[in-house]
C-alpha cells in the first residue's frame, strides 16, 4: 500500500490521505491508525473485489453476480476463479472475514467509484 499526503495543513488541521492500492486493498493497521487520528480514508474501487472474490464478476466467460449480497461460496462452486481451488478457498475466506468483521465499513470513509455496474 502506498500513501500520498494531499493538502497538508501547517496549522494543525486535518490532512487528507489518499490510499493507492497496489495489487488489491486489504485494510491494515495503517488504516486503523489513520481512523484513530480522524484522517479520512478514500478507497478507489478499480475492480469488484468487495462483491466478487475473483475480482471480475465473470464465471466461465459469462457475467456473474452470484456472490452479491455476501454469498462468496460461489467462487468455489461456480469455477469462476481460474487458479487452484485452494486459492479460491483463500479468496472466499478473505471475503467472508472482511464481511463479518465489517472491515471496509470501519476503515473506509468514502469509496471512489469510476463507473456504474
Amino acid at each position: 500500500m502506498a500513501w500520498a499526503t494531499l493538502n497538508a495543513s501547517k496549522d494543525g488541521g486535518a490532512e487528507t490521505i489518499l490510499g493507492v492500492a497496489l495489487g488489491g486493498f486489504s485494510p491494515s493497521s495503517t488504516e486503523e491508525k489513520l481512523k484513530a487520528q480522524k484522517v479520512p480514508v478514500i478507497y478507489h474501487l478499480n475492480d469488484f473485489k468487495l462483491i466478487c472474490p475473483s475480482y471480475n464478476l465473470v464465471s466461465q466467460g459469462r457475467p456473474c453476480e452470484r456472490c452479491q449480497g455476501g454469498r462468496f461460496r460461489h467462487v468455489l462452486t461456480e469455477g469462476c476463479y481460474s487458479g487452484p481451488r485452494t486459492s479460491a478457498l483463500v479468496l472466499a475466506a478473505e471475503a467472508y472475514a472482511h464481511k463479518w468483521m465489517q472491515t471496509y465499513q470501519k476503515c473506509v470513509d468514502r469509496f471512489l467509484v469510476p463507473s456504474h455496474f
